[in-house]
């Protein structure tokens, strides 16, 4: 979660990260750079472990459970403009049920209090795979420049089914807990109306910026990606070739996913 505070200067705003992953050190990354915002950063993790990144030494921390109701990251939110939230119990597709409650836990949370403090505008990072059941349905494609292609605006069919390896993997777990939060943010915005919500639906954005980088493989015990099924089947479950197609198409740069966050933060 990013916090933007405003401390009476209209050219500085202050920033808050709650986790250290690859989109949200980005991000970071990028605000720290436009010189318009100090960072405050809320993770679960102790701080020595968040703070091992060189961008972060001077952030502001504090450690803290986003389920907990009133702590010192709560507080912080009366000071806040903009929240912007990535946290989840689990970043992987293949989390499971349990993973999905906790991060709907989390999110719940993060989003109720941001309500509450009257957050003028609250980004949530959600997921492509509140979408990725159409990779099973034939025709519909990712890319924006084909026919039958997903948007932000698409019904919803949350989960992804595929194989890697020898390992079935099933997102709807992962997926519902995406949706289920776009779903209370539509709910809390029309119940504070001084409170903005934006729910950005993310693809693959890899720490490389490469989308040859991605692939529907999962890691491995030793870090390695797990092969997949022999090619040919031309299956949309178990065809790597066909599935490393649809995760490419899913490709995220760093450029439109940094422009993409700041227009959600400037956007009237």
């Amino acid at each position: 979660m990013l916090l933007l505070c405003s401390h009476g200067d209209d050219d500085l705003r202050h920033c808050a990260l709650d986790t250290p992953g690859n989109l949200g050190c980005k991000l970071a990354r990028y605000l720290i750079t436009t010189k318009q915002f100090d960072l405050f950063l809320v993770d679960v993790h102790p701080e020595s472990v968040v703070k091992s990144d060189s961008y972060l030494p001077l952030v502001e921390y504090i450690q803290a459970d986003l389920r907990t109701q009133v702590t010192a990251w709560t507080r912080k939110l009366r000071r806040t403009d903009v929240v912007i939230h990535f946290a989840s119990a689990n970043s992987q597709p293949n989390a499971s049920w349990t993973d999905a409650a906790d991060s709907m836990d989390i999110t719940f949370n993060v989003l109720l209090q941001s309500a509450k403090a009257r957050v003028g505008r609250v980004i949530l990072a959600s997921s492509c795979h509140v979408t990725g059941g159409w990779k099973e349905q034939g025709g519909v494609k990712l890319s924006s420049d084909r026919s039958n292609a997903l948007t932000g605006t698409s019904d919803p069919f949350v989960g992804m089914l595929y194989t890697a390896g020898d390992t079935f993997v099933d997102s709807t777990a992962y997926a519902s807990s995406h949706f289920a939060a776009e779903r209370l943010a539509f709910s809390l915005a029309a119940t504070y109306p001084d409170s903005s919500f934006v729910a950005v639906r993310i693809g693959c954005c890899p720490p490389t910026n490469n989308p040859q980088a991605i692939s529907c493989k999962l890691p491995s015990e030793n870090g390695e990606r797990e092969s997949l099924c022999a090619p040919g089947s031309g299956s949309a479950l178990d065809d790597p070739v066909v599935l490393d197609e649809w995760f490419r198409s899913m490709w995220l740069s760093d450029e439109d996913f940094l422009g993409m966050f700041r227009k959600c933060i400037d956007c009237s």
